[in-house]
């Protein structure tokens, strides 16, 4: 059975949160793939931790499951720590980093192992995804608010085409024995440097560049059912920002 890890982090984004988790959950990849979406939080963030523990109380399909990590918060704001430690300890065929405002179906990850199926392909992107717009965004965020059970995101209001040119933070899908053999910028002191305040990920672009250096270049390729829920403000602007 083929086998893909989802990476995502969560501070104070615990609707956006509960979207992407439902959308794997409503949507789930047939028995012959095998999936984790592992979420990487922390305990000091009490209605992401809350919420998370009530999803995992979903009764998740056999070849599908959530895997919750905790870290000091210190840790969780540089993003490029966490996907370290997932990316040197998974026994995942492929990885998918990913952002918890991103909306992957199980429909994707069959594109995803068609893709990275083809020679010499080991690092892919969607080149193009469908997103809501901000304000839609923003409406759609909030109606996840009160928990009764999974949410579906309307895909009437997901209406934007976003082409994407280059494998940004939430969409950097991996192989797996690359993520076993370079870790995320785990040599890099910066990216590996804990931090007291949610810090601008720029580091997914220094990992494509250290791929690069291996001759290893990220590829855009065709992916259904991605989707992000857009919204007006950012966390990495309003570090109090609750989504």
């Amino acid at each position: 059975m083929k086998s893909i890890e989802i990476v995502t982090h969560c501070w104070r984004y615990w609707r956006c949160l509960t979207y992407q988790v439902s959308a794997l959950y409503l949507h789930p990849p047939g028995e012959t793939l095998d999936v984790i979406l592992h979420v990487l939080l922390s305990d000091e963030d009490a209605p992401t931790s809350n919420r998370t523990e009530q999803l995992m109380q979903i009764d998740w399909p056999n070849n599908v499951r959530l895997k919750v990590t905790h870290l000091p918060k210190e840790q969780l704001f540089r993003r490029s720590i966490g996907r370290n430690l997932v990316a040197l300890q998974t026994r995942a065929d492929i990885v998918w980093f990913t952002d918890c405002d991103y909306l992957i179906h199980g429909t994707s990850l069959y594109d995803v192992f068609h893709q990275m199926g083809q020679a010499d392909i080991r690092f892919i992107y969607p080149g193009q995804i469908m997103g809501t717009t901000h304000e839609v965004g923003d409406q759609i965020i909030q109606q996840a608010t009160d928990w009764t059970g999974p949410i579906k995101a309307d895909r009437s209001l997901i209406t934007e085409v976003l082409p994407m040119n280059r494998a940004i933070g939430g969409i950097q899908i991996v192989d797996g024995d690359l993520c076993r053999e370079y870790g995320y910028l785990k040599d890099s002191k910066k990216a590996q440097c804990p931090a007291d305040r949610w810090q601008r990920c720029f580091e997914d672009v220094s990992f494509r560049k250290m791929l690069g250096v291996h001759g290893i270049k990220a590829e855009a390729v065709s992916i259904r059912d991605v989707l992000r829920l857009q919204h007006s403000v950012a966390g990495r602007h309003d570090p109090e920002l609750v989504l």
